[in-house]
């Protein structure tokens, strides 16, 4: 029995190592608060940091507005994570820490209040803390003028500006030496805020050029001409709103000199002329290896911005096209398609390229949905279009499809712009293209859409799809129709055998004691009925007789009632013992019924003093049966540890209950360009028709010797069963399916996206996991490349998962719950056995079993997640193309991201790395 005992024990060790790990402790959250400076400058930003540590969920700390303070968050917070290990206790920290860019707009003393932050549910206030602002003082040493081309223009116009600042070169009166334009520009702080200049100094950076100082002559404020250092930059101006151009974006600080020292140098002792190093900073302020001049004292400044008035005028409502987009300057329009001859139903690219002069960034595609003479005769997308600057042009590409063999031709496209030299709309066009259409010897997919709202409501039968054969095979599945709900994470039925073998064994338990239970439960309700039924003192002894049996299972017989006197003082209750002796004395020796209240008052308060008192029964010299509160304890550990560890898998994401196949209608598949239509009216019968023909492609392309005819093959497979899916159908086998023509046909981001819908509706399926991780790594998708912790601990126990499968390793879980319960039920029976160990060591192994399988289905089961599908797409600050960009390409395809809000057609996202911003809808899939 004790080498049994030393095997099991080595046996728990590593199921005990693996279940702390991934449940590591987290200390308590917290927040703390700190400022970079107590004292600053008037328009001298600094910054304010709050740090939230350990917490599980926190909203944006609100900080009350301060009069005189200008406090701005500085972009997303950024998180780090710190792992310490501690004579094997592994204790982890993660950290969320937002900076706030604090300016002081006038001198004075300030308070920034205490800020609320809820953090895990509940309310945390932050500390105060006091700063103090003074005025920089400039003494004629900076000035700033920013001017403008033009004093009035458009919105939207191109507008030339120049901001111009002058500093006094510094001179040091010790060392007669004056710092050169270069030295004097390296002093610019990095605080110094260019607004509008910003990209112009950016361009200058990357070519490894600066804005050089000239030397001119410039009156100060006491009207004298003194010599200055000018830098010009220059920048073209897009205003988006009309109003007053200022310059409040701008704000130069200068950490301009106040004193020269000399440092040390290691070859200083052959002195300082024999390295050259004594020329100072008039030529090469660094130059020599001997002692060097270096500045050992600054001050910053920071001069008022003077800016010349310019007006910013809104575009006229008067006679603006119904197809403007908001383009304004000079352009032509010009368009190109990528084939002359095609059939009835096939793409055609589409190019429409715009050239001129204006905001080619902010330059909006014409809306081909709203042209009359495109739509008549060609299939054309409703998404807006993405295009991509080249020069001086704008180029947006997209595919069309002719609707009969009557079109000759695409008509030019339309486009208007509004001229703001001579203050008026322009509506120009393209040129036509020529093309043929043939008949087409198989309808396309696109008719079918096309033509359905024209068929009779009530009509089912299917339309024609030409003579393809119909191959079977067992890599198509065939129950791919079938409508199926989506799985909740955790099924009624399982919660059902986690609680079963508990309710069962706790039944056990009780009816083992079930004799004590009865007499204790029923002992005080006895008595109290033996008191009312009491006639005479000798009643009421013999109540209090049996009421102290039942309560210390004392065995009837003989000398019952010294027995019970000796009960309360084996217990420690001497008083009690004295008090009950003398009841029994009083009723042997006064058996007159006159007494019998008097009586009946002494025993119930002496039974209410030992209900007081919890007197609870003697140990039973039984130990054939497990105690019923270690038993119950038991039970609440386990099911303690077992709710921990599905909540430990969720990691705070958001589970939401299974949803059906109408939610799924609601999600945004990003459509293919030829099925703009509503897809979810198609009959029975059309979608029988598409399913075949996409079986009968899909096998083909199976057994196709050529690689090339086979992807095509395959492309056209997707798209058939892309419209088999957008028309309401949802299982995992037909995502499965579309994911993987999608995979061999070269379109990996797609089959992820897919990939995890089929995830969704069967998260424990071992081949569509593989399937997924087979397609991230084709793209090297960020999405196999762990962050967060949960994410490694998901990589470590994907590694496990290979080698037993999900509902394996659910199967192992029950069933060493079924055996940790069944071991306790055996000991309740059988009496004094060794089961602490092997109950222990299954229900680690059940716990951690069962959080292998929630870790994996877990990961599929959360809503408001998407696949981004463009990988050159750009996180903005807002919903449009007008905002800026915020990141310049995060992304490199199939990444998954969390959708936080929708507008329109963008959709506000946030990455693994807490970064957020908007993206259009087209650039994703919403899963």
């Amino acid at each position: 029995m004790k080498l049994m005992r030393n095997l099991l024990a080595l046996w728990a060790s590593p199921c005990w190592l693996l279940f702390f790990c991934m449940a590591s402790p987290i200390g308590a959250a917290d927040v703390q608060t700190s400022v970079s400076t107590r004292e600053t400058y008037v328009n001298l930003p600094f910054t304010l940091q709050i740090q939230i540590n350990n917490a599980k969920s926190q909203d944006t700390p609100v900080i009350p507005p301060v009069d005189g303070l200008e406090i701005v968050l500085q972009g997303p917070p950024s998180r780090s994570y710190r792992t310490t290990i501690i004579n094997g206790r592994t204790t982890q920290r993660n950290t969320l820490t937002y900076l706030y860019s604090v300016t002081a707009t006038r001198e004075g003393s300030f308070t920034i209040p205490a800020a609320t932050v809820v953090v895990d549910g509940k309310e945390t206030q932050t500390r105060a803390m006091r700063v103090i602002a003074t005025q920089s003082e400039t003494d004629d040493l900076l000035f700033v003028e920013i001017e403008g081309k033009d004093d009035e223009i458009y919105v939207g116009e191109a507008l030339q500006m120049t901001l111009k600042i002058w500093v006094r070169a510094y001179r040091d009166q010790d060392f007669k030496v004056t710092l050169n334009e270069a030295t004097m520009w390296s002093l610019i702080s990095k605080q110094t805020q260019w607004g509008n200049f910003r990209e112009s100094l950016q361009e200058m950076s990357k070519s490894r050029q600066r804005p050089g100082g000239k030397l001119t002559l410039r009156e100060d404020s006491e009207g004298q001409a003194r010599e200055y250092l000018l830098y010009e930059i220059n920048a073209t101006v897009y205003p988006d709103r009309p109003g007053k151009i200022d310059g409040d974006g701008v704000r130069v600080i200068l950490n301009y000199p106040e004193k020269l020292g000399r440092t040390r140098s290691p070859f200083s002792a052959l002195g300082d002329d024999f390295f050259g190093g004594s020329n100072g900073f008039g030529n090469d302020m660094f130059s020599g290896f001997g002692s060097q001049l270096t500045i050992t004292s600054v001050r910053p400044i920071i001069a008022e911005n003077e800016v010349e008035p310019i007006t910013v005028k809104p575009i006229p409502e008067q006679g603006r096209p119904e197809n403007y987009r908001g383009a304004v300057g000079q352009y032509r329009i010009i368009s190109e398609a990528s084939q002359a001859v095609v059939k009835v139903g096939d793409p055609i690219t589409l190019n429409i390229g715009i050239e001129g002069k204006g905001p080619m960034d902010l330059l909006r595609a014409p809306a081909l949905a709203e042209q009359k003479n495109l739509i008549h005769d060609f299939k054309v997308p409703n998404q807006p279009l993405a295009g991509f600057v080249d020069g001086s042009q704008k180029v947006f590409s997209t595919t069309i499809r002719p609707l009969t063999e009557d079109t000759k031709e695409i008509p030019g496209i339309e486009y208007s712009y509004f001229d703001p030299k001579q203050e008026t709309f322009v509506s120009i066009k393209s040129d036509p293209i020529p093309v043929t259409v043939e008949a087409a010897d198989v309808l396309a997919l696109d008719a079918i859409v096309g033509t359905q709202s024209s068929e009779s409501q009530t009509s089912t039968s299917p339309m024609p799809f030409g003579d393809a054969a119909q191959v079977k095979t067992s890599d198509f599945p065939n129950d791919v129709l079938s409508n199926i709900q989506r799985p909740s994470p955790i099924p009624v039925r399982l919660i059902v055998l986690i609680l079963l073998p508990a309710i069962v064994v706790t039944a056990l338990g009780l009816f083992q004691i079930r004799h004590y239970l009865s007499s204790f439960v029923s002992a005080n309700y006895r008595f109290k009925k033996a008191m009312l039924k009491a006639t005479e003192p000798l009643d009421i002894a013999v109540a209090m007789e049996q009421f102290l049996q039942h309560r210390y299972q004392l065995s009837p017989g003989t000398k019952l009632r010294n027995r019970t006197v000796g009960a309360l003082r084996a217990a420690g209750l001497g008083e009690p013992a004295i008090e009950v002796e003398r009841l029994y004395h009083d009723c042997e020796r006064n058996a007159d019924p006159c007494r019998t209240d008097k009586v009946r008052e002494h025993a119930e308060k002496i039974a209410k003093t030992l209900d007081s008192l919890k007197i609870h029964r003697s140990p039973k010299a039984n130990t054939r049966y497990l105690k019923a509160e270690s038993a119950l304890v038991l039970v609440a550990c386990t099911l303690t540890l077992l709710a921990n560890s599905t909540v430990h898998a969720s990691n705070s994401q958001r589970l939401h209950p299974g949803t059906d196949a109408a939610t799924f209608q609601n999600a945004e598949i990003a459509p293919h360009p030829a099925f703009t239509e509503d897809t979810s009216k198609l009959s029975e019968g059309q979608i029988q028709e598409l399913l075949d023909e996409a079986s009968s492609m899909y096998t083909n392309a199976m057994q196709a010797e050529d690689q090339v005819d086979s992807s095509k093959m395959l492309a056209k497979a997707a798209e058939r069963l892309q419209v088999v899916a957008e028309s309401g159908i949802v299982n995992d086998q037909l995502f499965a399916t579309l994911a993987d023509a999608q995979s061999r046909s070269g379109s990996p981001v797609q089959a992820v996206a897919n990939y995890r819908r089929a995830l969704r509706y069967a998260p424990s399926s071992q081949q569509h996991h593989h399937a997924l991780l087979s397609a991230q790594a084709a793209i090297d998708s960020t999405a196999t490349k762990p962050i967060s912790q949960l994410q490694r601990v998901r990589t470590y126990n994907d590694v496990i998962l290979r080698f037993v499968p999900p509902k394996g390793m659910l199967a192992v879980a029950l069933l060493s719950w079924f055996i940790a319960w069944g071991i306790i039920a055996w000991r309740l029976v059988s009496g004094p056995q060794a089961w602490k160990m092997p109950t222990a060591c299954m229900a680690v192994l059940a716990v951690t079993a069962f959080s292998s399988y929630q870790l994996r289905v877990s990961e599929f089961s959360v809503d408001d997640v998407a696949v981004v599908t463009q990988p050159k797409a750009s996180l903005r600050a807002g919903d449009g193309m007008e905002f800026t960009v915020t990141s310049e390409t995060p992304f490199q395809g199939g990444d998954v991201v969390e959708v936080l809000d929708q507008r329109g057609l963008w959709h506000k996202v946030q990455l693994g790395n807490g970064q957020s911003g908007w993206l259009p809808s087209s650039a994703l899939q919403v899963i």
